[in-house]
């Protein structure tokens, strides 16, 4: 029983890092390989796909986002991980995840260990701020990463009245610069989760479906 804990917090481990290398392409997939890594994540995080299939005729999207992860089945989260992890390989070629386990190793007990998802994107929409009294959230939201490094001085992400942190911001923003400097301070946050138990890669490939 012990190995096979072991096993599986490797192939937790090498995943986290594959989800964290899709951040730094993720606007070069095309609709196939989004839609397949979009799939995988799900299943692998949420499990088997039980939810009903958008009946608006119009959400052409987001139907082809339920199709993709409802045909995996019953497809287990482990082979759902770990075909997540051979596709971001092959789009990936500098991708190794057998180099990060010494890093990767102090990382077993990251947060967000339940992976529950709902897929929704904060509203693009706040009031003008002006400088002086902007938040390391507002200057999340505009990208803005020395004044976002600047205001972090703590060890840990901070989060805002609706339970985002700046990481979640800059995922849902697009600011993928803000994004790298964020995971490079924080690489163990990449699964913290906001109310609706949704991580900040959650706000990156769902967006890239509705282009």
């Amino acid at each position: 029983m012990q190995d096979d804990d072991i096993a599986i917090s490797e192939l937790e481990i090498q995943f986290n890092e594959a989800s964290r290398r899709v951040v730094g392409f993720a606007a070069k997939l095309d609709s196939f390989n989004a839609l397949y890594l979009y799939a995988r994540y799900k299943q692998a995080t949420e499990g088997p796909c039980t939810t009903d299939r958008p009946s608006r005729w119009f959400d052409v999207k987001n139907k082809q986002k339920w199709d993709a992860w409802k045909a995996l089945g019953k497809v287990s989260k482990d082979l759902a991980m770990q075909e997540y992890i051979a596709l971001v390989k092959k789009l990936d070629p500098e991708f190794s995840e057998e180099t990060k386990y010494g890093a990767e190793a102090s990382r077993s007990k990251e947060i967000g260990g339940g992976f529950g998802i709902s897929v929704s994107t904060p509203l693009n929409q706040e009031t003008c701020i002006e400088d002086r009294s902007k938040t390391v959230f507002d200057w999340a939201k505009e990208g803005n990463v020395e004044y976002v490094e600047k205001l972090l001085d703590t060890d840990s992400l901070p989060v805002d009245e609706d339970g985002l942190t700046p990481l979640h911001w800059a995922c849902d923003r697009g600011h993928l610069a803000l994004v790298e400097a964020l995971l490079k301070r924080f690489p163990d946050r990449i699964n913290v989760t906001d109310p609706a138990q949704q991580t900040p890669l959650h706000y990156v490939i769902p967006k890239l479906l509705l282009c």
